[in-house]
């Protein structure tokens, strides 16, 4: 259980520095990163990184699980780990004024960046919470598509997550995930790593 804890520290304080710097997981003094190149490469297109409020995109994801989500008018969304807003914003547009959209992230700085972008981009079908993957502020059945990108495995207890994904998701609803996937094992040094 500390491992636990110690592990979403770690998570969420590096994403609050993220927040703050306006940059990306992958950046670093010595190599740095250019958020628009990387998402392009991840599969959003030129459209898509346009219509969204500057400062949306962080290149904090590993895909683009709105590629197939095929999101229709009316539904509601759940975005899981919605960092600055990117895939929250585009669902929105989709869901149009009869849908709605819920971002969720652990870091209270991402919150407060998403729903900064919100309001610059006078989304008004948009909401952002507070929450951990654990235990979603949402109710039983209640939403169509569940989105994630690059969230998941940074969840220390996957099962309980996915558990919580599927009490949330209406019958028929559906999740889309972009996320990594271990297939080995890390050396020891690696898991040591904070980073």
């Amino acid at each position: 259980m500390e491992n636990e804890r110690d592990s979403k520290k770690s998570v969420r304080e590096r994403y609050a520095k993220i927040a703050k710097k306006g940059d990306s997981c992958c950046s670093s003094q010595e190599t740095p990163y250019d958020s628009i190149e990387y998402v392009r490469s991840i599969g959003y297109s030129e459209q898509e990184i346009r219509s969204v409020p500057e400062g949306t995109v962080m290149s904090l994801g590993c895909g683009n699980p709105m590629a197939l989500a095929e999101i229709k008018e009316g539904e509601v969304v759940l975005d899981i780990g919605c960092g600055g807003g990117l895939d929250a914003f585009l669902a929105a547009k989709k869901v149009g004024d009869m849908g709605k959209v819920l971002g969720l992230d652990m870091t209270p700085e991402m919150i407060e960046k998403a729903q900064n972008n919100a309001e610059k981009g006078e989304y008004k079908n948009v909401g952002f919470r507070a929450s951990e993957i654990e235990n979603l502020p949402v109710g039983d059945q209640l939403i169509d598509v569940v989105i994630s990108n690059c969230v998941i495995n940074h969840c220390p207890d996957k099962a309980a997550a996915f558990k919580e994904i599927l009490r949330c998701l209406k019958p028929g609803g559906r999740m889309l995930v972009s996320d990594l996937v271990l297939e080995g094992e890390f050396s020891e040094d690696i898991l040591q790593d904070e980073v």
